[in-house]
């Protein structure tokens, strides 16, 4: 893929995404929500310094990580949590969330054992 194709391919996904998501800022929080003064956008797909050309395809699949071998030294004093700690959602925010949630849950179940 050529350059000034990425560019564009890049420039026509961010305007489609800003769009989308004023759209669904209105839906959360009224009408008032599609003059907001500004909306952050960043695409680390597009920055040379941390992605590459593989990363501007879209994912058709979520990547499967998992939380490392719990046996050993370390067990039940470590908890991992994280998009890339996920099972089932993995590279995504739901994943981190639900990681997280799994590694509050393992801590406190930890905590009434003491």
């Amino acid at each position: 893929m050529n350059e000034k194709l990425v560019y564009t391919k890049i420039k026509l996904l961010k305007d489609a995404i800003l769009q989308l998501a004023i759209e669904q800022l209105v839906r959360l929080f009224g009408s008032s929500a599609k003059d907001a003064s500004s909306i952050l956008y960043k695409d680390w797909a597009g920055e040379a310094e941390t992605a590459t050309m593989e990363d501007l395809e879209p994912l058709r699949y979520f990547p499967s990580y998992g939380q490392p071998p719990k046996a050993g030294v370390w067990e039940n004093k470590v908890a991992f949590a994280g998009t890339e700690m996920s099972s089932q959602f993995g590279g995504h925010l739901e994943g981190a969330l639900l990681s997280a949630e799994q590694a509050v849950a393992k801590l406190l179940e930890n905590w009434d054992r003491t």
